[in-house]
């Protein structure tokens, strides 16, 4: 079969979760005997010094006239017999393209965040922006003021956005069946035919076995708090440092919110704490920690968790999105606690601090469970995925 991506920017793995994931899948198909090519919707920027694509990867230019765009979209499309076009985000440039798709060409559609997430985080999520604009702090302090009619209003631009990339989709692929479920709760006229669930790959595989642990608890993440919500990691530190001396905890990653998270934890006075920003090699980390954490206010799949989970790190998530619990099971192999309770969250990780035995052995079964997520495992299921386009 031969397989177009379509997404934004170049599938420059080290760039972003859904290039890393792109360049994972091909890799998986090409083993499998399929062709694929990347089509990046933006003109080629010529500071790109990256050469190891997985694929081939061509540029298209959204800037020329929109009949030029769709017409030498349709020529690489031609040129390269394909079969399936997979866009992986649903900017208006892919939704253009995938609605002037030739019929003899199947269309699939990935979302790759959750369905409705800002609906029941309202307040929440509005607290995290700071913003000197006039227009912007009143949208925020009348969402602060009227959530359920910021509800109702956010259900309606979902339901829109949905319905919008369905008409130009053959299949639509979600990253959770619990995210499936909601779409159809939230729109009972939807087919379920064009509907799927297929997970991200794990991204991440050692190149060693993993040894000795630290004392280490880190939480990887883009310093945005919207809606990485780090400062619930900060708190939940809080409650674990005074302790537990002996150990250490690290914020892995940049963002526009650093520095307030920096000001955040001096004042809230916790101690063995270190920002180290953006590294290169995350896994060097992984493979230190006993512990990883994400206290999102949600996610679409939360690859942090997966990665960490290959190095034996015990994954603890907050339970604010469904494919938490595809990922992890809670008690089992990792710990699942009540969103947005950060001292809960602190007391399970004491109770696997003071039993040693258990800690290894929940590290243990996180390095099995994360095997489900074995990209010839996930390939499988897009496998299936393909079949089922030409029935």
């Amino acid at each position: 079969m031969n397989i177009a991506f379509l997404f934004y920017c170049p599938i420059v793995p080290h760039i972003g979760g859904v290039q890393r994931v792109t360049d994972v899948l091909t890799k998986e198909f090409v083993k499998r005997g399929h062709n694929v090519i990347f089509i990046c919707t933006e003109s080629r920027n010529m500071d790109d010094a990256y050469q190891n694509y997985s694929a081939t990867q061509i540029y298209l230019d959204s800037n020329k006239n929109e009949e030029k765009f769709i017409a030498d979209y349709c020529k690489i499309l031609h040129t390269n017999d394909i079969d399936v076009v997979i866009s992986q985000e649903a900017q208006k440039e892919s939704l253009l393209l995938l609605a002037n798709t030739p019929i003899c060409v199947k269309r699939i559609s990935v979302v790759h965040i959750n369905p409705y997430a800002i609906i029941g985080n309202e307040r929440r999520i509005k607290r995290t922006i700071r913003s000197r604009r006039l227009v912007t702090n009143l949208a925020k302090y009348l969402v602060m003021l009227f959530p359920h009619i910021a509800r109702q209003y956010y259900r309606l631009k979902e339901n829109k956005f949905y319905r919008r990339i369905l008409g130009v989709s053959d299949k639509l692929v979600l990253l959770s069946p619990s995210f499936v479920e909601l779409l159809k709760e939230n729109i009972p006229d939807i087919s379920s035919r064009k509907l799927a669930a297929i997970g991200n790959p794990n991204t991440f595989v050692p190149k060693h076995e993993v040894g000795t642990k630290e004392n280490l608890i880190i939480c990887v993440a883009r310093l945005s708090e919207s809606p990485k919500n780090v400062r619930d990691f900060i708190l939940v530190w809080q409650q674990l440092y005074k302790d537990n001396p002996k150990w250490k905890a690290i914020i892995v990653g940049d963002g526009l919110d650093r520095g307030m998270l920096e000001s955040f934890a001096k004042k809230k006075g916790v101690r063995n704490l270190s920002f180290v920003g953006r590294v290169e090699n995350v896994g060097n980390y992984y493979q230190r920690a006993k512990f990883v954490c994400m206290t999102s206010i949600y996610e679409g799949w939360g690859m942090v968790l997966t990665e960490g989970m290959s190095y034996g790190c015990v994954p603890c998530v907050y339970g604010s999105y469904g494919a938490a619990f595809d990922i992890v099971d809670d008690g089992v192999n990792g710990i699942i606690s009540t969103p947005f309770r950060p001292k809960e969250m602190a007391d399970r990780i004491q109770t696997l601090i003071n039993d040693e035995s258990r800690l290894v052995q929940m590290s243990s079964s996180a390095i099995e469970k994360v095997k489900d997520f074995n990209a010839d495992k996930v390939a499988d299921k897009w496998d299936a995925l393909f079949g089922s386009l030409e029935e």
